[in-house]
């Protein structure tokens, strides 16, 4: 495959970082140094690079097609030894700066996926609420109760107290309740709830999806996944799917299903489809990057070798 004639851009981040855009919407980032640290072992410890004067080591990595940054740990490759290594912090840095801005090959389905689930739950009439969280009152009170006897023991006996400090337990009263009172007055905890239940199916009616409730009662509740027959699962950020039996066993299992519309259940599919197309395309794409294509490329772009002797 020759990289060359599929090259559509060539970004330089700094000195040290190109990352090179093709014509199939994915991009590679190089990164050149000369540390010495290459990678964890089989054995656990991490294994030293022999270093010859002046060599410059060349990492790669091809980035994924959706918006994020760099995974920490091992995040590329060797591109002579193709072993496992790490960006430096610096060169991360300037990478994950550029998949924030960058428009990836996911992003317009991202979009299209997130719109439909909001078109989907909308007429729930999902509101959010705050409640008490009677557990942190009472643990506050506890604390609270608590401080008031050590205090006594302390000052009757001039002994430390269990903990070891007198003044511990002269914070505990007071803090215990103040904590407990904030509770009370401003609660801390956030939820959501449904208002139109009318909606909600016990049975289901045919191909609609399985309501994943993230608190398990619509009345309170922090999230709301829809789990479709065919196991795709649409979030508030996007569209998934697990291979596992757990997630069909819990749709046939499921105590609440929405009724959706057809034709929003056949762009949620069609969008899933597109996505996975792409990520075929992204790992074969990453099959096809060798150390000879890409070492072609770079020297064409000046970039191979040391940074001071590169144009």
């Amino acid at each position: 495959m020759n990289l060359q004639e599929m090259l559509k851009n060539v970004k330089y981040a700094d000195k040290n970082v190109l990352i090179a855009e093709f014509s199939n919407g994915f991009a590679v980032a190089y990164e050149r140094g000369t540390e010495q640290w290459a990678r964890m072992g089989e054995s656990g410890q991490a294994e030293q690079r022999s270093v010859t004067p002046g060599e410059t080591f060349m990492k790669y990595a091809l980035l994924p097609p959706s918006k994020g940054i760099l995974c920490p740990g091992h995040n590329a490759n060797y591109l002579d030894t193709q072993k496992w290594c790490s960006f430096s912090a610096a060169g991360k840095e300037t990478i994950d700066v550029y998949l924030k801005r960058q428009q990836t090959p996911l992003t317009q389905e991202n979009e299209k996926q997130r719109e439909l689930y909001q078109q989907m739950i909308a007429p729930l009439e999902i509101t959010e609420y705050t409640y008490t969280q009677w557990k942190e009152v009472g643990q506050g009170l506890l604390m609270g109760i608590a401080g008031w006897p050590m205090l006594i023991y302390c000052s009757v006996t001039g002994k430390k107290s269990a903990s070891g400090d007198p003044e511990l337990a002269m914070l505990f009263a007071p803090i215990g309740f103040v904590y407990a009172g904030q509770e009370l007055v401003k609660p801390s905890g956030k939820a959501k709830k449904i208002k139109n239940k009318e909606l909600l199916r016990k049975e289901n009616t045919g191909e609609n999806p399985a309501m994943w409730i993230g608190g398990n009662s619509p009345d309170r509740f922090r999230s709301l996944d829809l789990l479709f027959p065919s196991g795709v699962m649409l979030r508030s950020f996007g569209a998934d799917k697990s291979q596992n039996e757990f997630e069909d066993e819990s749709y046939k299992n499921a105590e609440h299903f929405l009724p959706v519309e057809p034709r929003l259940r056949d762009k949620v599919y069609a969008s899933f489809a597109k996505t996975e197309q792409i990520w075929n395309q992204w790992r074969a794409f990453g099959e096809m990057l060798q150390p000879e294509n890409q070492t072609a490329l770079l020297r064409s772009l000046g970039f191979y070798g040391d940074p001071d002797e590169s144009t």
